[in-house]
């Protein structure tokens, strides 16, 4: 827990969502359910963080800590195959974002690396995970051309 360069990439990684939070806020039109959604994920974080340093044990603490960070990070890497049944029925990868899965493979092979250089599973095993589920995003991409950037070829 004491790795200052992931300390360093968790804390601008926070600032940085903390200012597309607000941005999003301040365009929505649904205020009120981004509240609640805000709302519900800091109450999480904040239990997490309470029983992580303050009811649990270090060990016991880090561990379940380790593994709620694998648990979302997988999900995250996963969350555009919620569109999956469209690019399939469509054969068009026109729904998936091409630059965060793409950018989201990199990162993930890089903190693989990263993890095996430290010899740390919590950080090597849900990367790899995760840069597997991107690599079969940029694979959808790759069999399933987006039907627009096919259109733009043919004029």
């Amino acid at each position: 827990m004491n790795d200052p360069m992931m300390q360093t990439v968790n804390w601008i990684c926070f600032i940085l969502q903390t200012i597309y939070v607000g941005c999003f806020y301040v365009n929505t039109v649904h205020k009120k359910k981004t509240q609640q959604m805000v709302g519900t994920v800091l109450t999480f974080l904040i239990l997490t963080y309470l029983y992580g340093f303050h009811v649990a044990d270090i060990s016991t603490g880090s561990n379940t800590l380790g593994f709620l960070a694998a648990i979302g990070s997988i999900l995250a890497s996963a969350a555009p195959l919620a569109s999956i049944s469209e690019v399939f029925q469509t054969k068009s990868s026109e729904t998936l974002p091409f630059l965060i899965i793409f950018s989201t493979f990199v990162v993930t092979v890089l903190w693989f690396i990263y993890g095996i250089l430290i010899e740390d599973s919590f950080v090597q095993v849900p990367n790899l995970m995760s840069a597997t589920i991107s690599g079969l995003q940029l694979g959808l991409i790759a069999v399933f051309p987006s039907k627009k950037s096919e259109e733009k070829k043919t004029e």
